[in-house]
């Protein structure tokens, strides 16, 4: 079944899991959402919806993803498995997403995404969103608003990163790295792309930078000594 949580006055602290078949919806209206402190799963469930004034540190082993922070304060989410975002809003305060065996993957709706100061995403043994190419479609990126801080985005697979805010993406802002073979990807979905420094430079493996306005090129992304580099740069002006 499913399991519905408000706290109107004060936090909300888990100390012992909540395990749902279904849907969890926590609320704490002038608060926070927290665990235990420790390791231990929080909440068990399928899909997750977490509202808090200040602040969500949760450790999760769920499927999909809604969480929002309205005043000060981040959010944070341990996820064992394979994790599919949703709106995940810090209004102010930072994301930090973090998949310990599985994947960081897009709804593929592009009216939801991540929103925060600054934007951290961990999936060491997955993928961070994901890309086609027959036929080719942008959705699986991960939609971002960053605010004014950076993007860190770190896997062991495909990582697919779409900004859908900026008039201008700096690639030095923007810090994208994969493990593994895969794709890396980072596309400005609402203005311009500025490669701004060479971190691409260093990628082995497919490499695709784009926008729908004007793309700069300031520092080499190709590596001329690693003849397994593929570079594909898109402006779709």
């Amino acid at each position: 079944g499913n399991i519905s949580l408000t706290e109107n006055t004060s936090s909300i602290v888990l100390d012992w899991p909540v395990n749902a078949s279904g849907t969890v919806d926590l609320t704490s209206s002038n608060g926070s959402i927290s665990g235990d402190g420790t390791s231990t799963v929080d909440v068990l469930g399928t899909t997750l919806t977490a509202t808090a004034a200040t602040g969500i540190d949760l450790d999760t082993t769920i499927t999909t993803l809604s969480a929002s922070v309205t005043g000060t304060g981040d959010i944070v989410i341990d996820e064992t498995n394979d994790l599919t975002l949703t709106t995940v809003s810090a209004a102010s305060g930072d994301v930090t997403i973090t998949s310990s065996s599985g994947s960081i993957l897009d709804d593929e709706n592009n009216s939801t995404y991540i929103s925060a100061t600054n934007i951290t995403l961990t999936a060491s043994s997955g993928n961070i969103g994901s890309f086609q190419t027959s036929p080719l479609s942008y959705d699986g990126f991960i939609d971002v608003a960053l605010g004014t801080g950076a993007l860190t985005a770190t896997a062991g697979g495909n990582v697919c990163i779409g900004e859908i805010a900026k008039s201008e993406v700096k690639t030095s802002v923007y810090t994208i790295s994969s493990t593994g073979a895969a794709v890396v990807g980072l596309f400005n979905f609402a203005g311009d792309l500025t490669i701004d420094d060479d971190d691409f430079n260093s990628i082995d493996d497919y490499i695709m930078l784009g926008s729908v306005q004007d793309v700069t090129i300031n520092n080499p992304v190709i590596n001329t000594s690693d003849v397994t580099q593929t570079v594909e740069i898109l402006a779709y002006r």
